[in-house]
């Protein structure tokens, strides 16, 4: 369908982009993509709402005023979050959200029957966690190559505003070599000034600057720690190469941005910056983790710089041409409009409002208490799996019951066996059977109250362990029924005859008996 057939629709499709924090969309780099898209999308094809499933936090004021005027913004506040988004979503067109683990969004999208479900996944990881999204749109293909169902999913790298991060034509010429290493310092295999000493010796007239998250250390002469900067273009346009050592990038937003501004790239040789950066020809792809191989590129644009400014020019427009070329905002918004329109074509605008109201699956409880953990809130998490625990329903979704295992086994670390014991049992009664928290249910389980039937439906599941003939012998033996333990021990004896410690418990045990 094309913009000019929707313009003559009755009115614009409603279009809810929804967020389960109230840090907004994503970090910084996410939240001025979205921001773009929020302001360039067609108003009079779309009609946008951002939906956030928190409450709005006072001490936030820069998200506000980051999308301010841009997009009608909702919170849901913390209590009643999937009532609230069932309510927001039953006039929506379209859904939008940041998988890919989401089950509160998507369970309200369902539950008010909202044509459209979209997934927007910036993280290499797996989405399609319910099978009524209708698409997963990831930032690269390295995150498209996870997908369990690639048919139902595209790719749209992030969009750069080419205003914003211009171009200077003319490089530097004041002598300085600057190398800008812009990223959290934590999630870096190695930082730059980690290599200081075999950097700097490459070139007297070498500076190294540090921006990012954590990189606030004290600065010398020649390596300067410049911490999270706003208006990083300055930085961009300031410096000669940016050095990317990162092994995980779904996409490399800096990498685009610093060449944008002919600022030419070292970056990592997989993931998003591999399909970003062609070797030699607009910047250097380098295993992220290989401190020689990062120095042999750093020495090759330092030598380049200094000796052939013909070719660095070159390199620097190539790099300037791709991003134009492949990674405009414009390009990227554009892609998004066409998914949206052609799945209003195959699925249909809505007619009518959507139900306002719905019950939760257990899913919602377990996402529940996850994000109220998170927070903190004890009493909410404590109430959220009272809650999950009593539904009828059963856990559909076999992601959400390994989440449910996880916060089972968190609430028992704490002490809180009550709460660790109805999860277990809601995720057995959903069907699901696992060895490892079937073994951690047990230990909470007091003889007499259900160990046996845990024990041999642990045994159902690992059939050659003797650990499980000891542990029903155990329970045997705890209930005052000597006899059957000691016929369990035997029998388990001949089946595993290579168990020293099997056989010598049915042996003790024989000993007591006979006395």
């Amino acid at each position: 369908m094309n913009i000019d057939s929707m313009t003559n629709q009755k009115r614009p499709l409603k279009l809810v982009y929804c967020t389960s924090w109230a840090g907004g969309p994503g970090h910084s780099g996410s939240s001025q993509s979205d921001r773009n898209l929020y302001r360039l999308i067609n108003r009079e094809l779309f009609d946008l709402t951002l939906v956030i499933a928190d409450e709005k936090d006072p001490g936030e004021p820069r998200f506000e005023r980051l999308f301010e005027n841009l997009i009608k913004i909702q919170y849901t506040g913390v209590d009643n979050r999937f009532e609230n988004l069932v309510n927001y979503f039953s006039e929506a067109d379209i859904v939008q959200f940041q998988g890919g683990f989401d089950p509160m969004v998507c369970e309200a999208a369902k539950a008010a029957r909202v044509p459209a479900l979209v997934e927007s996944l910036r993280t290499i990881e797996a989405g399609g966690l319910y099978p009524h999204i209708d698409i997963s749109i990831c930032i690269s293909k390295s995150v498209l190559e996870t997908q369990p169902e690639p048919g139902k999913a595209t790719t749209i790298y992030n969009g750069i505003d080419l205003d914003r991060f211009a171009f200077t034509k003319r490089g530097r010429h004041d002598g300085k070599i600057i190398l800008l290493q812009a990223s959290n310092r934590v999630k870096s295999c190695f930082n730059l000034d980690e290599i200081a000493d075999e950097v700097l010796s490459l070139d007297p007239d070498i500076e190294i600057w540090l921006a990012g998250a954590g990189q606030t250390l004290p600065s010398t002469d020649r390596v300067k720690f410049l911490g999270l900067i706003e208006d990083i273009e300055t930085v961009y346009s300031k410096a000669d190469a940016l050095v990317l050592f990162t092994e995980k990038e779904a996409f490399g937003l800096v990498v685009a941005e610093a060449m944008a501004c002919g600022c030419l790239p070292i970056a990592p040789d997989i993931g998003g910056p591999a399909e970003i950066v062609t070797d030699g020809v607009d910047g250097w792809t380098v295993c992220p983790s290989d401190k020689n191989e990062a120095l042999n590129a750093i020495g090759q644009a330092v030598s380049l710089k200094k000796k052939d400014s013909a070719k660095w020019e070159n390199m620097r427009a190539s790099a300037r041409e791709t991003v134009e070329r492949r990674f405009s905002i414009s390009r990227c918004v554009k892609q998004y409009e066409n998914i949206y329109l052609d799945l209003i074509k195959k699925k249909g605008r809505r007619i009518k409002r959507g139900p306002a109201q719905a019950p939760p699956a257990p899913e919602v409880d377990i996402a529940d208490a996850l994000f109220h953990l998170n927070a903190g809130r004890l009493d909410r998490f404590t109430e959220s799996v009272k809650t999950m625990a009593l539904r009828e329903q059963p856990i559909k979704i076999p992601r959400l019951a390994l989440v449910a295992q996880r916060l089972a086994k968190h609430v028992k670390a704490r002490g809180r066996n009550d709460l660790a014991e109805l999860i277990y049992r809601k995720i057995y009664g959903s069907g699901y059977h696992g060895a490892d928290w079937m073994k951690e249910w047990l230990e909470i389980t007091p003889p007499g109250d259900g160990r046996e039937f845990i024990i041999k439906e642990l045994g159902n599941l690992e059939h050659d362990d003797p650990e499980i003939v000891l542990l029903l012998a155990e329970e045997s033996i705890e209930t005052g029924n000597i006899t059957k333990a000691l016929d369990i021990l035997e029998e388990g004896a001949l089946k595993f005859p290579d168990s020293k410690t099997l056989i010598e418990t049915c042996e003790l045990l024989k000993s007591k008996i006979d006395r």
